[in-house]
């Protein structure tokens, strides 16, 4: 399993910091508000044919600025 950081914001500078995320984290929190939105834009079939869970995590680490964690 691949593990995922990125900034996570804060208006107060002390409280920011890096939150690490799993791959199934991510899709926990994210998979069901991507999929949807996919399935208005594209609509079910087109989106069921040609996206993955992989493909929302790609989105979820552009949208977050992550990276992949390779020292864990």
């Amino acid at each position: 399993m691949k593990y995922y950081s990125y900034p996570e914001y804060d208006p107060d500078p002390a409280k920011q910091g890096i939150v690490t995320l799993s791959e199934k984290e991510i899709l926990e929190r994210y998979w069901d508000w991507w999929k949807e939105q996919g399935i208005k834009k594209w609509g079910k079939e087109h989106f069921e044919a040609n996206y993955s869970e992989k493909d929302c995590i790609e989105d979820w680490v552009i949208v977050n600025w992550a990276w992949e964690e390779t020292n864990l």
